[in-house]
């Protein structure tokens, strides 16, 4: 479970710095569309957050 959950994070980690890092280099995104991304980034680390403490509470018990 830990290794799944680390590379989850790592990979989310990664996906979110390409996306901020496109954000600077690509000034041809649309205001919404850079919110629309912010947006999915944080559903997504919360979504996992989610999943990874639900993994740790059923491992507890």
């Amino acid at each position: 479970m830990q290794n799944n959950s680390k590379l989850d994070v790592e990979s989310l980690v990664r996906a979110t710095q390409r996306i901020y890092e496109s954000k600077y280099e690509n000034p041809v995104l649309k205001e919404n569309q850079i919110e629309n991304v912010e947006k999915f980034v944080i559903n997504s680390s919360n979504s996992l957050c989610s999943r990874i403490i639900k993994k740790i509470n059923l491992e507890i018990l």
